[in-house]
């Protein structure tokens, strides 16, 4: 049968997208072809964007004990590629946010895994689909894989229209306490929200989570949906300072996802429900371009009691408006410098230290895991030392981070002695590239280029660093790189480097051009200006 073969091979390699309603179009001019259907889901559940995948799913889906087995396929599919991530991919991000890797590494990373798992969770969000649409919603709670369909559970409550019965909202928001996934529970519980869950919302958000994510839909629910809920969850939290400003950093968050035509109103409702300390620190916390504002005495030291175990999130939002209000809380950004693991935080950490000059803290987060708490954390000490700089500082040279050996050549290119010399001679081959490959950019090395201009400053140099800048200069593949070289040891080196390489000082365009000749098939004039 042409339909029945159309299905099963061509639907699924096919370009042009069906849409989720061609099953039941295809069903007038040939039937009985869900088998067809199915083979082709089967054929669909490692694969990764695909425009019929709904299509496929539609017409599979219509017979559900058969489809099991398209959803045991597309649930192990999605449990490898979770276990892909936890054992490579979390580590390979991490490498990417601290500026290990080539820039055009993050960008091949994303695009190769943007589309892992789509068809697979397309086929999952169907079956949860379908078993809804036909009343049997308790078929799901009994599933043996209920906590990996839980998630698509509480999506597609949130997606639907209509009313959605209070049991079953119940029943999601159990099953994805279960799986991590409550979050989506509570979006869901928000879009179809019913006066029996306040009692319910009440008491998670008093059960303190530390899931930030789950923080969040809590506060926006009950910020959107039950105001009262969180006068009283302040009440009841007055006596536990960090649980009490853990909340209100909550809100407050919660607060820029609604709309600007009413955020006011809303927030001027639940401010007026509110003891006067949280009012204040509500007003001091920083958002968007307006920085965090002192507070009185009194609620200052209720922040102090909160920083002794807020967590790192919440130090983060509250130190600000400690040091604003004339605190120096070190006790605090030393917990908050140790226990984060957010590269964001860590930075955000170690200029706190910085702000309040605490130079035990700064040299913490000299040695913090995370790369960007050691940018910030070396210039601000190498300006406080003489030349030359300890080895300590020195030896980061060879920082993992990029962007740590960028900040240390900055600061080695204006702070000329032996010591800081050999170190740019040691950058000079730094093979960092800041190209990007979407953009199809040529070969781009910033940290030997600015190692070379830090060794151009010097004025003289031997001819050991003649010989290596022009061992650079023959073998790089980043044109502006070469060139500098080549310049830097006509310039600055004696007159045995030019004649022993063929050009005289202070003529060297002869070997300007055949460098810039093999590398890029000649191209524009060249100037100094250019690796600027």
């Amino acid at each position: 049968m042409i339909a029945d073969r159309f299905v099963r091979e061509q639907l699924p390699e096919d370009r042009d997208g069906f849409g989720d309603t061609f099953p039941n179009k295809l069903d007038r001019i040939a039937t009985g072809l869900t088998q067809a259907f199915l083979a082709a889901a089967r054929k669909l559940v490692g694969s990764g964007f695909d425009r019929n995948v709904g299509a496929v799913a539609a017409g599979a889906v219509r017979d559900l004990e058969r489809y099991e087995e398209v959803l045991e396929a597309a649930l192990e599919e999605l449990a490898r590629l979770s276990r892909s991530y936890e054992r490579e991919g979390k580590e390979q991000w991490r490498a990417i946010e601290d500026g290990e890797c080539d820039a055009a590494v993050e960008e091949g990373y994303q695009s190769q895994h943007e589309e892992d798992g789509y068809a697979a969770g397309v086929l999952v969000d169907a079956y949860v689909r379908q078993v809804r649409s036909l009343g049997r919603w308790r078929r799901l709670t009994e599933h043996p894989r209920i906590s990996e369909l839980s998630r698509a559970w509480a999506d597609e409550v949130a997606r639907v229209g209509g009313s959605v019965p209070l049991e079953e909202l119940r029943a999601v928001i159990s099953v994805t306490r279960l799986s991590n996934n409550e979050d989506r529970a509570w979006e869901a519980a928000r879009q179809h929200w019913q006066a029996p869950l306040s009692s319910d919302l009440e008491q998670r958000i008093l059960s303190t989570s530390g899931d930030e994510s789950l923080r969040d839909a809590l506060a926006y629910c009950a910020l959107i949906k039950a105001p009262a809920v969180l006068a009283r969850c302040f009440e009841r939290l007055a006596a536990k300072p960090a649980s009490f400003v853990h909340l209100l950093v909550d809100t407050h968050a919660a607060q820029r996802r609604i709309s600007s035509k009413t955020r006011a109103r809303r927030i001027r409702s639940l401010l007026a429900m509110l003891p006067g300390v949280a009012v204040g620190i509500f007003r001091a916390l920083a958002v968007n371009d307006k920085a965090a504002s002192p507070v009185d005495p009194a609620t200052l030291s209720l922040l102090d009691r909160a920083a002794e175990t807020a967590t790192p999130a919440v130090l983060d939002e509250i130190v600000p408006i400690m040091i604003a209000s004339g605190d120096a809380p070190s006790a605090a950004i030393q917990r908050w410098l140790v226990e984060t693991a957010d590269h964001r935080l860590a930075k955000a950490a170690a200029e706190a230290a910085i702000l309040i000059e605490d130079d035990a803290l700064v040299w913490l987060a000299l040695d913090h895991d995370r790369a960007d708490a050691r940018e910030v954390a070396l210039p601000y000490l190498a300006a406080r030392l003489p030349d030359p700089l300890p080895p300590r500082l020195l030896d980061f040279s060879s920082d993992p981070g990029s962007r740590v050996r960028r900040a240390l050549v900055r600061i080695l290119a204006t702070r000329r002695c032996a010591e800081h010399q050999g170190v740019l001679r040691k950058l000079i081959d730094d093979d960092w590239s800041a190209a990007e490959a979407f953009h199809n950019e040529e070969p781009s090395y910033p940290i030997a280029r600015e190692a070379v201009v830090g060794l151009a400053a010097y004025g003289s140099l031997s001819d050991d660093i003649g010989e290596v800048l022009l061992f650079r200069a023959e073998r790089t593949d980043d044109r502006s790189l070469g060139m500098v070289a080549l310049d830097t040891a006509a310039q600055c080196c004696s007159s045995a480097i030019s004649h022993h390489h063929g050009f005289r000082r202070g003529d060297h365009r002869g070997a300007t051009l055949q460098i810039r000749d093999r590398d890029i098939g000649g191209g524009g004039p060249f100037s100094y200006g250019d690796i600027q």
